[in-house]
């Protein structure tokens, strides 16, 4: 899974939850299994982070709990950041909620 600017946070177990627009009804990892954490496509991983909850939720639903699990200080923050990276911010945007821990 790539985490290209927020892979540090991850590692120091700052960030455990992290949002994915949603192109497929297929979920992109099962609760329990593993994946790697990558700063950047191609590169090699960091760490592995292991899947503890997958939900399915409107973009503007997030929480400034859900903000701080992302790794931001408050949802203004994460709305800002996401716009940055996506363009625009849209209440109605499904994104899967992937929750998670780093795994050992």
């Amino acid at each position: 899974m790539i985490f290209q600017r927020t892979f540090q946070l991850v590692l120091a177990e700052r960030k455990t939850q992290t949002r994915r627009i949603i192109r497929s009804e297929r979920p992109p990892c099962k609760v329990g299994g593993t994946v790697a954490v990558q700063p950047g496509r191609g590169k090699k991983a960091v760490g592995r982070i292991m899947v503890t909850a997958l939900s399915r939720e409107r973009l503007g639903s997030i929480t400034e709990a859900d903000a701080r699990a992302e790794g931001f200080a408050n949802r203004g923050e994460f709305i800002e950041t996401w716009r940055r990276m996506h363009g625009q911010f849209e209440d109605d945007t499904e994104v899967w909620v992937i929750t998670f821990c780093l795994a050992e």
